[in-house]
């Protein structure tokens, strides 16, 4: 056994560890992030660009002038559109943190809404699959930490959601969807009435049943950030819909996020409308959807 011991232990000790060529060490560690930015931001080399991608919130804390906060600005800018997507992956991920950082600063908010937003509303409908990801994980993140607001994603994120959202592709209108019931919650319910709900009201009608059941899971958080009288005029109205879709999927969908629903709701409305709703699933022709809502109301 100690010698079995002993050979298990040498080859560990062989094992030849990778490491990635972004955690290799180089001569210019040295040097203060502004000035690789600089340095290395048309180089030819992937991985240094993916090194200023990575260095550009480290450079905006090094900045003294706004001639250093163009500087990583403009690199931004470029490396958004870089052709490598781990390099736009990589710039998407220091948004948060820059913006962050011009926060901090009253006389930088004007940077944050001219020049970092458009460039996150960019990366929503990104060619690649895992830029896009990258980027509605750093909108949630960004929301739920409050480096943006409202009237931001109003003026900037809102436009691209519409334009996926009435584009003539299953792939498009999911993640359109996915992207609203998630973001339409942590918005002013005035924003949720005026320009989400009617978002909504056209995903919740898409001819892809993918898309709708996405929309019908997602309506707890929404009814719950809709208060009172709003909650019956503008958000109720779609869910009932689509708890009568044609396609059981869809109304299983309704079921499971029934309760949220109810517990956002009036007694009046509960009555008035989610009591029909309740019998229609215990009723409900599929047994997909029939045999769940029993189980789970018990």
């Amino acid at each position: 056994a100690d010698i079995l011991f002993s050979n298990d232990f040498d080859c560990i000790e062989d094992e030849q560890v990778e490491v990635s060529p972004l955690d290799e060490e180089s001569e210019d560690d040295a040097i203060d992030p502004l000035l690789f930015v600089q340095k290395y931001i048309s180089s030819d080399d992937t991985v240094k660009r993916q090194r200023v991608a990575r260095s550009l919130a480290d450079a905006m804390r090094w900045t003294e002038s706004d001639s250093d906060v163009e500087v990583v600005l403009l690199a931004a800018e470029q490396l958004a559109m870089d052709i490598e997507p781990r390099v736009r992956i990589d710039v998407i991920e220091e948004l948060p943190d820059i913006t962050a950082f011009c926060l901090e600063d009253s006389r930088s908010i004007d940077i944050v809404l001219n020049r970092l937003l458009p460039v996150l509303a960019k990366y929503l409908c990104d060619p690649h699959d895992q830029v896009r990801k990258s980027g509605h994980a750093t909108l949630f993140s960004m929301l739920e930490h409050q480096l943006i607001g409202s009237v931001d994603v109003e003026h900037f994120v809102v436009p691209v959601l519409s334009k996926m959202a009435s584009a003539d592709s299953c792939m498009s209108q999911l993640e359109a969807a996915r992207v609203v019931m998630r973001v339409a919650p942590m918005l002013e319910p005035e924003v949720i009435g005026r320009v989400f709900i009617p978002l909504i009201g056209i995903l919740s009608c898409a001819q892809f049943f993918e898309v709708r059941k996405t929309c019908a899971s997602g309506f707890g958080p929404l009814s719950q950030a809709v208060p009172g009288d709003d909650n019956k005029r503008t958000v109720l109205p779609l869910f009932r819909s689509l708890c009568s879709d044609s396609v059981w999927g869809v109304r299983k969908g309704c079921t499971e996020t029934f309760v949220d629903v109810s517990l956002a709701c009036t007694p009046e409305q509960r009555r008035d409308v989610l009591c029909q709703l309740f019998l229609s699933f215990l009723q409900d022709s599929s047994k997909w959807v029939s045999e769940f809502w029993n189980a789970d109301i018990s």
